[in-house]
This record gives C-alpha cells, sequence and structure tokens, in this order.
C-alpha cells in the first residue's frame, strides 16, 4: 500500500508545479489553466481512487455480507415464526378435538359414578326393604301371638261363663262324690 502512495505521489503534485502561479499575470491562457486544473482534479480523483479502492470495496464487501447476513437470519426467523404459526393453528384446530375428547371421557367419568352410585342405592334400597319385611313379619308374628293369647284368654273366659251358667249346684255336688270315689277305690 505504501508503495503505490509513493508511485501516485509525483504526479498528484506534478499538475500542480506544472500550472502554479505566482498571482500576478500567468503566463498561462486561461483555457490553458482551466485544463490544468481539470488534470489535477482527474489525478487527484485518480490518487483517491487507487489509495481508496480496496479499503472502500473492503467495506462494501463486508456490508454487503452483513446485509446477506442479516436477510439470511431474517428469513431463518421468518421461517421459525411461520413454523409456530402453523404449529399453533394446528394445536388451535386439534384443541376443539382435544376439548371434545375431554369431555367424552368426563362424560364417561359420570356415567360409571352414576351408575356406582345407582347400584349402591339400590342395593341399600333392598337391605332396607328386606330389614322392613323382617320387622313386618316378626311384628306380624308378635301380633298373631297376641292375637292367640288374647283368643285363648277369650275362648276361656267365655267357657268359664258357659260352665258357670250351665253348671248346677247338682251337678258339682255329683262331680265332688265322683272325686271321693275315685279317691276311694
Amino acid at each position: 500500500m505504501k508503495m503505490r502512495v509513493l508511485k501516485v505521489l509525483p504526479f498528484l503534485f506534478f499538475g500542480t508545479f506544472l500550472f502554479a502561479s505566482e498571482g500576478g499575470s500567468s503566463f498561462w491562457s486561461p483555457t490553458v489553466l482551466l485544463i490544468g486544473h481539470i488534470f489535477n482534479f482527474v489525478v487527484f480523483v485518480y490518487v483517491l481512487y487507487v489509495l481508496l479502492k480496496k479499503p472502500i470495496a473492503e467495506v462494501m464487501r463486508n456490508q454487503r455480507l452483513t446485509l446477506i447476513k442479516q436477510i439470511e437470519e431474517a428469513d431463518s426467523n421468518e421461517k421459525k415464526a411461520e413454523e409456530k404459526l402453523k404449529a399453533i393453528e394446528e394445536r388451535m384446530a386439534n384443541l376443539k378435538d382435544e376439548i371434545e375428547a375431554i369431555l367424552k371421557k368426563t362424560d364417561i367419568t359420570a356415567n360409571r359414578e352414576k351408575e356406582k352410585i345407582i347400584s349402591k342405592a339400590k342395593e341399600e334400597a333392598e337391605k332396607i326393604k328386606k330389614m322392613a319385611d323382617m320387622e313386618i313379619q316378626n311384628k306380624l308374628k308378635a301380633a298373631k301371638k297376641e292375637l292367640k293369647q288374647y283368643m285363648l284368654d277369650l275362648a276361656a273366659k267365655n267357657a268359664e261363663e258357659v260352665i258357670t251358667s250351665s253348671i248346677t249346684e247338682k251337678d258339682i255336688d255329683g262331680t265332688i262324690e265322683n272325686y271321693f270315689r275315685e279317691l276311694e277305690g
């Protein structure tokens, strides 16, 4: 790089030395001076071109690569975002199915629990019915026994009344005599 600068430097100052003037009248005509100024400008631009070509190209190349990387990253991020969006949309679409599946499971579980509760209630009702039947049977037996006892008491009372009203003193004396005879005999 230094070698280039050293090679270009004499050309840069050549036009200045050649077309320099002292300020008064000039040996050169205005057209020649204009050509000299243009030559100086062209040489200046050429020197700038030679000196700055590689750094500017390098900067532009780096900037281009950076922009390409940023575009690729943006594309990659866009693709990732689209994939995430698709996944979310699929999940949202499947969410309705998942909700329906959960509701079905809940329904099935609720029906099972309902059947268990009904079954237990029927068993309890059956037990209560059996206990009530046993109690009815026991009360029925007790009532029959009580009725039988009442009937026996009533029959005995009626028999006593019948006997008392139909037996006379003569029958009582005859019975007593028969009793004594049996005792003697």
